[in-house]
């Protein structure tokens, strides 16, 4: 079976014209030409002038059984979102001969993001290598399942308060390993001292991370008055995706510490009191 779907928003400043994630999963510089008279019935005709109009289209072609259309556009838009804010968006998926679906859970920018307006060649490799360390990561379903999970959830809420707790849910599910007391400051330290290499980088990560893990308290515990302010709010989210996504950076480009964040909390305990030897969070 083949599936389309019009890139929306999407643009490589190294002109391709084509580049394949996978030997089933393809982008296309290429407008789709709708051939299904039933999609008249079916699309708007803004939405059918818009699809016309698009310039690249991702391409699935026989997709592995264990993966839905689904699953392996959003681990697309995902890598994408590892990479750094965009606005690439997929609106429709086409499945022919003539299946047509709306793709009602969309990414949601934040206008508070600096966002990338092109990819370069350099970014797809980065992005292909992305998402098949995604999709190995749906397939086994282990600890970093959940990250994913939430991460993709995240990206999609609507409300800033959502997707502020769903994106330190992720975080956490990366980095918990113990049920004790003051887990803030415990993710912080963790936190750092993976993603700084020295203790001036691990402190200014650290300060960050306590912070907006706070946040995440206020919220939980219906402290909120303090957060009237929607540009406020949005700022602390751009803030807290940089984190997250600089964390999903660390792991996907480091192959033992993907593999140590997916076993169990007394090999975590024992990865993280080594990598944390020596630091003295301030």
């Amino acid at each position: 079976m083949k599936v389309i779907a019009p890139l929306f928003n999407f643009w490589c400043k190294e002109g391709i014209s084509e580049f394949k994630i996978t030997k089933y999963f393809s982008i296309k510089k290429e407008k789709y030409n709708i051939k299904n008279d039933d999609a008249k019935d079916f699309l708007s005709k803004y939405e059918r002038s818009d699809i016309s109009e698009c310039d690249f289209l991702a391409e699935i072609d026989n997709e592995p059984k264990d993966l839905s259309p689904g699953e392996i556009l959003n681990a697309f838009l995902l890598s994408i979102w590892f990479i750094g804010p965009t606005k690439v968006t997929i609106t429709h998926r086409f499945e022919e001969p003539n299946t047509i679906s709306r793709m009602l859970d969309r990414f949601q920018p934040n206008k508070k993001d600096i966002f990338k307006e092109e990819l370069s060649k350099e970014d797809l490799n980065t992005v292909a290598n992305y998402f098949k360390l995604l999709i190995k990561i749906r397939r086994s379903k282990k600890r970093l399942f959940t990250a994913l999970a939430n991460t993709y959830q995240g990206c999609i809420a609507h409300q800033w308060k959502v997707a502020f707790v769903l994106f330190t849910a992720a975080l956490e599910a990366m980095l918990t390993y113990s049920r004790d007391v003051g887990i803030t400051k415990r993710l912080s330290k963790s936190y750092a001292c993976v993603v700084g290499k020295t203790k001036y980088k691990r402190d200014r990560y650290y300060r960050q991370f306590y912070g907006l893990y706070s946040v995440r308290s206020d919220i939980m515990h219906g402290r909120i008055r303090k957060y009237s302010k929607p540009e406020g709010n949005l700022k602390s989210l751009s803030k807290l995706a940089i984190l997250l996504r600089k964390l999903w950076q660390g792991i996907l480009e480091n192959a033992a510490l993907l593999n140590a964040l997916e076993k169990d909390d007394m090999n975590r305990k024992h990865f993280f009191k080594n990598l944390e030897q020596g630091y003295i969070a301030p």
